[in-house]
């Protein structure tokens, strides 16, 4: 009766390590590997590479990429997915805020895969530097939940408008602007009493005399001159 208790226990103890051997590899695989790992503020058309090896078998990814943006539809053409067992990326829809990528056939557990977005699927970056999250829910015989983050450096994060005026008006603002990438910025131009608008240039091009003028989705630095002329 003592041995049989004894060998109990023994088996006991060996399930409990075993058990938590397995809960320390589910662990380890809860990681989200981002490829470029640190990049640009404001780029356009990014390529992204998310590796990770799943717990569970799985059949479809919930995707959120904080601050990014995806200005076009989404295609599964320019989704690939890679290593472990083979399977392709059959659909993909949403936004990047909240992606849904289907595969053709389930992942298998275990294995490292590598799903990556090409440049021509749209990705743009966050616009201002800082820390940003990535998060994907796989979902299939199980679910789990990895994270990983991006570091966003300056760069492209903000362009600068500069106005000026001749005589006899004035234009609002006055002063140079910093303008975030993809923002807009408005620019007022009142003449002085008597006077009127005669020609207004952007980056040295006329757009006629106009009264108002908004660079809209801006992507680079400007210039914008208000001409005056007195009345006839």
């Amino acid at each position: 009766m003592k041995k049989a208790s004894l060998l109990l226990l023994i088996i006991v103890s060996l399930l409990a390590t075993s058990f938590a051997g397995i809960g320390a590899a589910r662990a380890s695989a809860a990681a989200l590997t981002i490829t470029p790992s640190s990049t640009t503020a404001g780029q356009t058309y990014v390529g992204l590479g998310l590796n990770f090896t799943p717990t569970y078998s799985v059949s479809y990814m919930n995707l959120y990429l904080q601050g990014y943006t995806l200005p076009t539809t989404p295609q599964a053409g320019y989704v690939s997915i890679s290593g472990g067992t083979s399977s392709t990326v059959a659909l993909v829809a949403g936004s990047a805020s909240s992606l849904i990528v289907l595969f053709s056939t389930p992942l298998t557990a275990g294995y490292s895969y590598t799903l990556y977005f090409s440049p021509s699927f749209g990705l743009m970056n966050p616009t201002t530097a800082g820390s940003y999250t990535v998060q994907a829910t796989l979902a299939g015989t199980g679910s789990q939940t990895l994270t990983g983050t991006v570091a966003i450096g300056s760069g492209l994060g903000a362009f600068t408008i500069t106005p000026s005026t001749g005589a006899s008006g004035s234009i609002s603002p006055s002063t140079p602007q910093a303008v975030t990438y993809g923002a807009n910025e408005t620019f007022r131009m009142t003449p002085d009493p008597g006077y009127h608008i005669s020609d207004v240039l952007v980056d040295g091009v006329s757009v006629g005399a106009v009264s108002r003028y908004t660079f809209s989705n801006v992507m680079a630095n400007h210039t914008i001159r208000a001409s005056f002329a007195i009345h006839k």
